[in-house]
């Protein structure tokens, strides 16, 4: 289960690949669309990131901005390497799905 609502959650290799198993066809052009979808969703939490990551720099600006801005860059930073591990782990699923011997 991939937690469709949640576009935050961490993603691990077997939700994608069962996401992938669960469209019940090995059609190539069916499995792109689905790991598309898949990226898609990645796509906010790394947006996010690099958002704050340029507000707290922004933030960051003055001495007491910084008590801000610092922990902002941080956790945005946090964010896109998330949000980085999260497509790598489905592009690792699909690869697997793909070529599992036994479909």
């Amino acid at each position: 289960m991939t937690r469709e609502g949640n576009p935050f959650a961490i993603l691990d290799k077997q939700s994608v690949i069962g996401t992938l198993r669960d469209t019940g066809s090995h059609d190539p052009d069916v499995l792109d669309a689905r790991k598309a979808a898949l990226i898609a969703r990645v796509k906010l939490p790394k947006l996010a990131g690099v958002l704050v990551i340029l507000v707290g720099g922004v933030v960051s600006r003055t001495v007491v901005g910084a008590f801000v801005g610092v922990p902002m860059v941080l956790a945005g930073g946090w964010l896109w390497r998330r949000a980085a591990r999260n497509a790598a782990t489905i592009e690792a699923g699909f690869i697997e799905y793909v070529n599992f011997p036994g479909w």
